[in-house]
């Protein structure tokens, strides 16, 4: 992920307050980033994140405990849909992962900050989640 300039610890496994980095696509030409805000079960996260759904038909909005699902085939995190404001529903599209980025430096006492537990906005929708990713 970050191209042998390795500041941060690196991984395959969520953990809260770590960076998930999305792999560029077609639609998303330089990737994308959120911060895991929960995590829900093995294979669902809550994440925070911008510029990703229109809201109020503004783009550049913080989008708060947004559903997020693993749907890779080895359950191993390198694939994932995430739940689109727009249309009430995990979108469609698969998304490749590299992975996440820790908060702790490699070989530092240097710390990522951790999302407020005092966020403004809805509560995460835990069992609607839950649900969401089963259909």
């Amino acid at each position: 992920m970050a191209r042998g300039r390795r500041r941060y610890a690196e991984g395959a496994t969520p953990k809260i307050g770590a960076v998930l980095v999305f792999r560029p696509t077609t639609s998303i030409k330089l990737g994308h980033v959120a911060v895991v805000s929960r995590i829900v079960s093995p294979r669902i996260l809550m994440i925070t994140h911008a510029n990703w759904s229109r809201i109020g038909r503004l783009r550049g909005q913080v989008e708060r405990d947004v559903t997020l699902v693993d749907v890779s085939a080895a359950n191993n995190w390198s694939a994932v849909r995430i739940w689109w404001r727009d249309v009430k529903g995990l979108g469609t599209t698969s998304y490749p992962i590299y992975g996440f980025i820790y908060g702790r430096a490699a070989n530092s006492d240097v710390q990522i900050a951790r999302p407020s537990k005092g966020l403004s906005g809805p509560s995460p929708d835990v069992v609607g989640a839950v649900i969401d990713s089963l259909g």
